[in-house]
């Protein structure tokens, strides 16, 4: 009977104790070793290997910011354009670019810019008088006046005009502009149409000046209407202009071939080339 007992009891205390489970491996402080290093492109990777569990550990470096170069002007700010500056990342390439204002101008250089831009407003308009207003002389100015047929023809197509300023200086009372202009060119076939009529006058003799204008413009429209593009398109031109200052305000002195060639549609190019 005692033997009965000792093992009842035996597996009586065997069945109550708790059961014991391994605790996780809170690892050791090893330090992080950099696998490799993180960019503005990628992550980076560090691991450390516990020496207690050898078990590896891993975990991401976050990505860093862009590492970028100086600044470098890419496009002069000038007093008419804003410039532009650029930098790049020196690991990734990518660019990041920043506006340059405009740089001021003075109050006259102001009033010089405002005469070149009435003179083009009216040009686009095909409005003489204004026009003329902008010179010293106006009369030295050569447009349409009495030929009613080729100032329409210029006031319509003269709103393509476009034109940009390149530079500005004063120098005392006087004054250079520089522009690039693009208008639109009617030289060649204003050029064929005056040598068709180059002997008007022989075959008619009682003709006035405006009856030889009349025919060269009808010559005119048939050689844009039959030549495609080469008769009319536009021009791009480098044009200057110079200015004096009379009393408190700024003219025009007197007009280049340019100027004509871009208010009358190249008339006074094709006019001179067959007339040389």
């Amino acid at each position: 009977m005692k033997k009965k007992f000792f093992i009842l009891l035996a597996t009586t205390l065997t069945l109550s104790s708790p059961l014991t489970a391994l605790a996780a491996c809170q690892h050791n402080n090893d330090p992080w070793n950099v696998e490799y290093d993180a960019d503005c492109e990628d992550e980076g990777l560090e691991i450390r290997y516990c020496s207690v569990c050898q078990e590896y550990q891993k975990r991401l470096i976050p990505k860093t910011d862009h590492i970028f170069s100086k600044w470098k002007v890419s496009e002069k700010a000038t007093k008419f354009s804003k410039g532009e500056a650029l930098r790049y990342c020196i690991n990734c390439g990518e660019e990041e670019y920043k506006t340059i204002p405009k740089k001021k101008m003075t109050k006259a250089e102001k009033n010089v810019k405002k005469v070149i831009d009435t003179f083009y407003s009216a040009a686009k308009k095909y409005d003489v008088k204004k026009m003329q207003q902008c010179f010293v002389q106006g009369s030295d100015l050569k447009a349409f006046i009495e030929l009613k047929d080729m100032a329409s023809f210029c006031k319509k197509y003269n709103k393509r005009i476009r034109y940009k300023f390149r530079s500005l200086s004063i120098k005392k009372n006087k004054a250079t502009v520089k522009i690039y202009c693009t208008y639109p060119d009617a030289s060649l076939a204003i050029e064929n149409a005056l040598r068709n009529n180059m002997y008007y006058f022989a075959y008619h003799p009682y003709a006035s000046d405006q009856d030889l204008l009349k025919a060269v413009y009808k010559d005119m429209l048939f050689n844009i209407r039959h030549g495609g593009e080469s008769f009319f398109s536009l021009e791009d031109v480098a044009i200057t202009f110079k200015l004096v200052k009379k009393g408190s305000s700024w003219k025009i002195e007197k007009p280049n071939l340019q100027i004509h060639d871009s208010i009358n549609c190249g008339y006074e190019s094709a006019y001179r080339y067959v007339f040389r």
